[in-house]
């Protein structure tokens, strides 16, 4: 009979990230939560004590004893320190963008790591964290544009993008009485035409990595309002937006060719109670399938890297491997 996998659920050490995986009244749907280790204090920025997982006969450790477990949960697992201090042959799940990261996944590959990323989770051709999404196109809006010294309503805003973040932004702008105008990725060129006449400029595309090319490059940022702002909800570091570069939460704007640029990693975050209420929902589904060791197209699907193998086609393109 095969023997169920312990499955520990780590506080992000990634700066101003207070998302969790798993919230306790979500346990309920969960078979094995006896195999389930939290680290102390894993709600506290919920006011979750930590005997709220203990009712579910879930154990609570320390982060030293979660870190030996044999599946680790960690929602920005990617930014992780520990990764190459826990031994081998560990199951790691959590945003992890090991792509446009080298090192790391150098990392993943040499310690034997078998990584179901959560960019990666998709049940019919929807990913499965849409609301997140959605909640880092409405949360970036907002707390961008409290930067800007401007009230909204009636500035005129560009929106690149069709997906959930994009939803997000557009359903806020609208409520703001901001005049919108939105683009899917065949309208590049009249995105950029367009950009002189824009007040604010939603980036809501992950930039395809194998491309060499931008979208606003410093040229096109020369023909823009001086009093306009660039909200990078994708917050794709050079990519869709020349020499941009990511930030955090407590410095998120800077400025490229006089243009102020909101580019934060982890937006969500400024709602993150809503964001983790629908995080919670996903993962519930899947824990006793990673516990069990059992298949789920979800999670195989997610797989990027397996027993130390990449398997990931775009991370091997992209990284010329």
């Amino acid at each position: 009979m095969k023997q169920n996998l312990t499955m520990s659920f780590l506080r992000s050490e990634m700066p101003y990230e207070k998302r969790i995986a798993i919230l306790p009244e979500d346990l309920k749907s969960v078979k094995h939560c006896e195999q389930l280790y939290f680290e102390s204090g894993y709600g506290k920025d919920f006011l979750i004590e930590d005997a709220c997982y203990e009712t579910y006969g879930c154990h609570i450790v320390s982060k030293e004893e979660a870190l030996q477990k044999d599946i680790l949960c960690d929602t920005k697992i990617g930014n992780a320190s520990y990764l190459n201090s826990i031994g081998d042959n560990k199951i790691i799940t959590g945003w992890i963008h090991a792509g446009a990261d080298k090192a790391l996944t150098n990392t993943l590959i040499n310690h034997k790591f078998t990584c179901y990323a959560w960019e990666n989770f998709y049940k019919d051709h929807r990913h499965l964290f849409w609301k997140n999404n959605r909640i880092a196109g409405a949360g970036g809006v907002i707390n961008a544009l409290q930067y800007t010294g401007y009230l909204p309503d009636g500035l005129k805003a560009g929106i690149i993008g069709r997906g959930d973040s994009a939803a997000g932004a557009f359903s806020m702008l609208s409520k703001l009485g901001v005049i919108i105008r939105q683009y899917n990725r065949k309208q590049e060129a009249l995105f950029v035409e367009e950009l002189p006449n824009m007040d604010i400029v939603v980036m809501a595309i992950r930039w395809d990595t194998l491309r060499t090319d931008h979208l606003i490059t410093s040229i096109a940022r020369k023909s823009m309002k001086k009093t306009a702002i660039i909200i990078d909800i994708s917050d794709d570091a050079n990519g869709a937006i020349e020499q941009s570069r990511s930030t955090l939460l407590n410095h998120p704007i800077y400025y490229l060719d006089d243009i102020m640029i909101y580019s934060v990693g982890n937006v969500p975050n400024i709602f993150y109670k809503s964001a983790t209420a629908s995080i919670s929902e996903v993962m519930c589904q899947y824990i006793d399938y990673l516990v069990e060791g059992n298949d789920d197209p979800v999670l195989s699907n997610s797989v990027i890297i397996k027993d130390g193998v990449l398997l990931d086609e775009h991370i091997l393109k992209q990284q010329h491997r």
